[in-house]
């Protein structure tokens, strides 16, 4: 998926991007620097501005880099990991509720001209950067369509990650009858069992 150079990524989001490395947040650091996101103090660890927006374009470019130097799984592990410390709305109370709201927290997380893309107080959600959507859903299993331009391992463990939180033994992998973007395809349909 091709989005428009004017899209961006909050700080705060990169930030959880750098603590997702933990021991090799400075690895981290420099795959962003290297994209032109934030800059490093003397130390080598990063800065940046959790108020701020970056391009998401060169925050994308960083994951691919990512997934082509380093391997997917890594890539996979922060996708785990991003999810871990966002606290979830009370009205969230179980695995469907918690799909439901990657879409919300994504847009929220990215902008354009330094404003969210999603507004919580008036319920606008504006697009051009894809979504993720519940496609289908049974007493123990989801379906989600993840239609971003982000690589699929990290789609794969954000959505297995936040399906966790309510159903600890929840697993995803790739609907095997379509086609993922690895693959060519416009979006990757995971399928979530608990």
């Amino acid at each position: 998926m091709i989005i428009g150079p004017e899209f961006q990524v909050r700080g705060a989001g990169l930030q959880g991007f750098v603590e997702a490395f933990g021991g090799f947040s400075i690895l981290a650091g420099r795959f962003l620097t290297d994209a032109g996101i934030g800059t490093l103090d003397e130390a080598g660890m990063i800065q940046l501005d959790s108020e701020g927006w970056y391009s998401m374009n060169a925050f994308v470019r960083v994951y691919l880099r990512i997934e082509r130097e380093v391997s997917a799984s890594i890539v996979y592990k922060v996708g785990l990991s991003l999810p871990r410390n966002v606290p979830f709305p009370p009205h969230i109370q179980d695995v469907e509720g918690a799909l439901r709201s990657i879409d919300v927290a994504y847009h929220m997380n990215h902008g354009r001209g330094g404003e969210a893309l999603f507004d919580p107080e008036t319920g606008l959600m504006r697009d051009g950067i894809g979504h993720y959507s519940v496609r289908s859903l049974s007493k123990r299993q989801a379906v989600v369509e993840c239609e971003d331009p982000y690589p699929c391992d990290l789609d794969r463990g954000l959505v297995e990650a936040v399906a966790a939180r309510f159903q600890p033994a929840a697993k995803v992998a790739h609907d095997p009858k379509v086609r993922c973007r690895k693959q060519g395809g416009t979006a990757c349909h995971l399928v979530v069992e608990w």
